[in-house]
């Protein structure tokens, strides 16, 4: 059973990977491949056992957390792979860049297009943070430190204890499997810091309240989000 939903996975991605190729031959054959800015990307990745996770996105491990992020713009450099690490907050600065349109006030995320040109990255950090506000994360080009937030036993194999935190050298260890939290305390606090300061100053995420009619919960409960 396992091994049909991992293929049916991979068959998701590689039908993507074939319907957004269709999209740039049509707009090479239309002549417009040109002059289009291209973004492409995802919210999440998705655990297919990985950490005794199976089936979804739990948890902020590179699984989960590290998605694609592809940028074409018109007389832009091609071809080109960079090492830099970037977030979901630098799209929209980024794009409203290329497009020379005003930035946005108050944003986290910054225009990438500068920094990809340097010869070398600069040094960033990402900020991850779970849904349901159960962990919060920080990933630098080495390092992720990751911190529970609540006590929850969503995923059995993986259950989120409030206050726990973890430490992985993601160089040497990119599959996240050993924990380096107590062995290295002095990294552990200075990542710990840095993502407060990161933090710090970020507006707080305010739910609200939404009708929901039949349809939507219909929409809901085929995607599994509900019973």
């Amino acid at each position: 059973e396992a091994d049909y939903i991992v293929a049916s996975n991979k068959g998701s991605s590689s039908l993507i990977d074939a319907r957004v190729g269709d999209v740039i031959d049509r707009l090479k054959k239309n002549g417009q491949w040109c002059d289009t800015l291209f973004v492409f990307t995802a919210d999440h990745g998705e655990a297919m056992g990985e950490h005794k996770v199976w089936f979804d996105h739990g948890g902020l491990f590179e699984v989960t957390a590290r998605v694609p992020l592809i940028l074409r713009a018109p007389g832009g450099p091609t071809g080109v792979q960079s090492a830099l690490v970037t977030q979901h907050v630098d799209v929209a600065p980024t794009v409203l860049a290329r497009l020379g349109l005003a930035p946005l006030t108050k944003a986290r995320g910054a225009d990438l297009w500068p920094l990809l040109q340097q010869a070398s990255p600069p040094e960033r950090a990402a900020l991850i943070e779970h849904a349901g506000n159960n962990q919060i994360a920080l990933a630098t080009p080495r390092y992720k430190y990751i911190r529970h937030l609540k006590t929850k036993w969503t995923f059995p194999g993986y259950p989120f204890k409030k206050g726990r935190e973890e430490l992985y050298d993601l160089e040497s260890d990119p599959g996240e499997l050993k924990d380096l939290a107590a062995a290295k305390p002095e990294l552990l606090a200075e990542l710990r810091a840095l993502l407060d300061r990161t933090k710090a100053g970020q507006a707080s995420f305010q739910g609200g309240e939404a009708k929901v009619d039949d349809k939507t919960l219909e929409q809901l409960r085929s995607l599994g989000y509900i019973q």
